[in-house]
């Protein structure tokens, strides 16, 4: 798996806050997309202590829990465009690689993904869709990041102002996320 692990700075930096602030609305629009329920985002403020017992790393997106080993192929996909959204939606934005930082997000991954039958063979096709739904919603997810660069917090699942912002679950985008060929996947 091409997976760069990342330790959080020390201090939070405008530049990795607005970094985050893409990042964590990221996850939320494709996680959202994948019909997983977003209930809110978060990212520490400018000069703030990295602290990641309340944060992993410099932000988090809180959603729906449920066990994933009850998770249909097609959502388990979705569910891993979601966790890949914030490091591919970094990389969109500074035209370089982002990092996928050590946490829940990774335990998870991996889970999700040594449950879909091309096992981690799939990881180039999901990228290439978490691309797809990003370049399509890419308003919205700036949209959601400047909210929350303004709030801090951007709480989806109390304010139907904020919930609105969020695609519903499979819209807009046609055989989402596709499914790869595993016999031509090496």
């Amino acid at each position: 798996m091409d997976i760069t692990m990342a330790k959080p700075a020390d201090y939070f930096s405008k530049e990795i806050r607005d970094s985050a602030c893409c990042h964590e609305a990221a996850h939320a629009v494709i996680f959202s997309l994948g019909g997983t329920l977003v209930k809110k985002i978060m990212v520490h403020a400018v000069g703030a202590e990295a602290d990641c017992d309340s944060y992993v790393g410099y932000g988090s997106c809180f959603i729906e829990e449920y066990f994933l080993e009850d998770l249909s192929t097609t959502q388990a996909r979705a569910y891993a465009c979601g966790v890949l959204a914030g490091y591919i939606a970094e990389s969109m934005l500074v035209g370089k690689m982002g990092v996928f930082h050590p946490g829940s997000d990774t335990e998870t991954f991996k889970i999700v993904m040594d449950s879909l039958p091309g096992g981690e063979r799939e990881l180039s096709n999901l990228k290439n869709e978490t691309m797809r739904a990003l370049d399509l919603f890419w308003d919205r997810m700036i949209l959601i990041a400047k909210l929350l660069e303004k709030y801090g917090e951007v709480d989806f699942e109390s304010d139907k102002k904020y919930r609105k912002l969020l695609p519903p679950p499979f819209s807009g985008i046609k055989k989402w996320p596709s499914v790869p060929n595993i016999s031509t996947i090496k």
